[in-house]
């Protein structure tokens, strides 16, 4: 017999858990309880009803705090600072890697220790780049992750003066950020 808790939110199995079982529980059918994990499986969550029998429900959405909407704008912020952009048509990754690398490349050349550098953009081309032209995608990365920090600074200043739950609900972070091309 397959039996299920309100007051613990498990289920039970009076075959397994012989003296485990609490007092108040509600009887189910094997293929109910299936139809339960399966839609537990989909992302739904199980509850009890009033009568103490489970159902399955979708899950209550998150509340928007401050610290929510905080959180979701400095998301936004690393998707966008590493999602890459564009300088004078050459595509130019910008994850931390590619700015570490950007950056020895420039201090290599900028210091003289090379001329001139074989560079490979996000699509495998590789392009001779000099100082000049390096400096160039230096200054637009650098830039880049300036203005994309400047940006979830910005949205921070307005979540912080932000007074009703409508007005954090309503909020989107999805406004304001620099474009990809330089």
């Amino acid at each position: 017999m397959l039996l299920y808790s309100k007051l613990t939110g498990g289920f039970y199995n009076t075959a397994i858990n012989c003296g485990e079982i609490p007092d108040s529980v509600v009887e189910i059918t094997a293929k109910y309880h299936t139809e339960l994990l399966q839609a537990q499986g989909l992302g739904m969550v199980i509850i009890s009803n009033d009568e103490g029998y489970p159902i399955a429900i979708e899950p209550p959405s998150q509340v928007r705090t401050k610290d929510v909407l905080r959180a979701e704008v400095a998301a936004k912020r690393w998707h966008v600072e590493t999602g890459g952009i564009v300088v004078d048509g050459m595509p130019v990754a910008t994850d931390i890697d590619s700015q570490a690398r950007l950056n020895s490349a420039y201090i290599s050349l900028k210091l003289g220790h090379i001329n001139d550098t074989k560079w490979k953009d996000v699509n495998g081309t590789f392009t001779q780049i000099t100082l000049i032209e390096m400096e160039k995608l230096a200054q637009a990365v650098a830039k880049h992750i300036r203005d994309c920090f400047s940006r979830e600074n910005a949205h921070n200043e307005i979540i912080n003066s932000l007074r009703t739950q409508d007005e954090l609900d309503t909020y989107d972070i999805d406004t304001g950020w620099p474009s990809a091309n330089y």
